[in-house]
């Protein structure tokens, strides 16, 4: 996909979103991803490897599944029960 300057309607952005969301070959219905920028950088998860990065320090680890859910809560706010 390119830029381009040429406005678009929602319509024109609907059999991108079926093939980004069910497509075998699409790499998002095969691994969770989860980015957000913060005031001191971003924090990212993608499969099992979790990336923080904080005034120019990274860090990158492998979460187990276990520690999917409180780092989702953590550091991305979000509560899944």
């Amino acid at each position: 996909m390119r830029f381009s300057p040429v406005p678009c309607e929602p319509v024109d952005f609907v059999a991108l979103y079926a093939f980004a969301s069910t497509h075998q070959q699409s790499v998002f219905p095969r691994l969770r991803m989860v980015n957000l920028r913060t005031l001191q950088g971003s924090v990212s998860l993608i499969g099992d490897t979790f990336t923080l990065l904080e005034n120019g320090n990274k860090t990158v680890r492998q979460i187990t599944e276990e520690e999917f859910l409180p780092i989702l809560e953590q550091y991305f706010h979000l509560c899944i029960s």
